[in-house]
């Protein structure tokens, strides 16, 4: 999308492929003029939240949500059947280009449970009046490379 300024990303899930609850390892954020450089990142100051944690499971929780490790033993689940939303809060606002998310890029084998299939990426200046700039309908796809 076209770059726009944001302290806040929320990844809005809709619905998933199998109805159960929504999976994402990775939130990644990336600013204009400097595509490598994940924002996102908690040790880059970055918060996570979410609109919850399916319970019992220690390996899906939100700081996973920006810890920079890849893969289903380090995701977060949401608490609600086929929908939820994780947010990442930015330490300043940037001009943000690109978001990516990903339900387990570094794991073998890979799981194809808990799919977002409808969603939508919105930004915040304030964390209250939002703006979408994205949604599954301008997906570019899976990414051999992250």
């Amino acid at each position: 999308f076209e770059p726009v300024s944001a302290r806040f990303v929320r990844f809005t899930v809709l619905a998933t492929t199998d109805g159960a609850e929504p999976c994402v390892d990775e939130l990644q954020v990336y600013a204009e003029g400097d595509p490598a450089a994940n924002l996102a990142l908690a040790r880059s100051g970055a918060k996570a939240s979410a609109s919850g944690v399916l319970p019992g499971f220690a390996i899906h929780q939100i700081p996973h949500l920006n810890d920079g490790v890849l893969g289903n033993d380090r995701s977060w689940i949401a608490d609600t059947a086929g929908t939820g939303w994780a947010q990442i809060e930015l330490p300043a606002p940037a001009r943000v280009r690109r978001v990516v998310w990903s339900r387990d890029a570094g794991d073998v084998p890979r799981f194809d449970d808990r799919l977002p299939k409808a969603y939508r990426i919105e930004v915040s200046l304030d964390g209250r009046t939002w703006r979408t700039v994205a949604t599954e309908a301008g997906r570019e796809g899976p990414s051999e490379y992250l």
